[in-house]
């Protein structure tokens, strides 16, 4: 792999060794809940109104960790899924809420799940990383610029966020 887009809830943590990485922009942390759960009708939520779990966490993209309630008395139980679909399912039908960047509210809707903005919860760093510069691919400085580039006109653009496309003339648009 030349590079990869990585979230990170925990801006301290190190990301591993001999890899560079370029902070792109950050994003809110949300909960999800099943529509009939009583959060639901709700402007936000804060962690502790989420402790009571169980929370389902993403076997392929964990967002949440246990380092998010560490300010709080005390830390949910979690229950593993193995996918996205699996995690949005357990919470449609009330198994479970789950916490994951805005960019989900946007990717994967589902008319029994309601997403909330999570008042105290940290941002997630969206970086771009790659191999440092002995293992890297040639242009991967290149496409690190047209990354940042890309996602800081995509940001300018507003709020949800929409895919820029290459028009007849090759131009973004």
């Amino acid at each position: 792999m030349d590079a990869a887009l990585i979230r990170s809830s925990s801006p301290k943590r190190a990301i591993g060794p001999g890899l560079e990485r370029l902070p792109l922009f950050t994003e809110r942390l949300v909960a999800s809940v099943t529509s009939t759960d009583s959060r639901a009708r709700q402007e936000s939520v804060t962690l502790a109104d989420l402790a009571d779990g169980p929370v389902a966490v993403c076997a392929t993209a964990p967002t949440a960790t246990g380092e998010l309630w560490s300010t709080t008395a005390r830390m949910p139980r979690t229950i593993s899924v193995a996918n996205t679909d699996e995690w949005l399912t357990r919470i449609a039908v009330g198994d479970a809420i789950g916490i994951t960047a805005e960019a989900t509210t946007h990717n994967h809707r589902a008319p029994e799940v309601v997403y909330l903005p999570i008042e105290d919860a940290p941002r997630v760093t969206v970086a771009l990383t790659w191999p440092g510069q002995r293992r890297s691919h040639p242009q991967v400085g290149v496409f690190a610029t047209c990354a940042q580039d890309y996602f800081t006109r995509l940001i300018d653009i507003g709020s949800p966020p929409r895919l820029l496309s290459t028009g007849a003339d090759g131009q973004l648009t």
